[in-house]
């Protein structure tokens, strides 16, 4: 194979891969929506960030499953970042919970992720 012809194939590969998760993200949101939980606020990010608002509580979701947690659980929510060199980069939201466990909500870039950050505290009203 031609040099070009790779990069086609690991181009399609990962295009395969990246769309098989997003439909088991998918199924996971549906899972938690037959269970009850009734999206209002969708603060995206990866895990994907859900909240209901009538029901107080919030939702964790990836391929593989789903975790709920009560408003009331949630300790802190913080902006956090790792320092490179150069920039700094990988901004994600460290929400900590009173019996101490913590997630991580990753995102593109800082302005989503500190606009996410507003979104959330208002929501939580912290």
């Amino acid at each position: 194979m031609v040099g070009w012809q790779w990069f086609v194939l690991v181009l399609i590969v990962i295009l395969v891969l990246a769309v098989t998760n997003w439909q088991r993200t998918q199924t996971q949101v549906k899972a938690l929506q037959q269970a009850g939980f009734s999206i209002s606020e969708d603060l995206k990010g990866q895990p994907q960030l859900l909240v209901d608002s009538s029901a107080q509580e919030i939702a964790l979701v990836d391929s593989k499953g789903f975790q709920r947690h009560p408003f009331s659980t949630v300790g802190s929510v913080e902006l956090r970042f790792d320092n490179n060199s150069q920039v700094q980069e990988n901004f994600h939201l460290l929400i900590t919970l009173k019996s101490g466990a913590s997630f991580e909500i990753h995102y593109e870039n800082e302005w989503l992720a500190r606009d996410q950050l507003s979104r959330f505290k208002t929501l939580l009203q912290l």
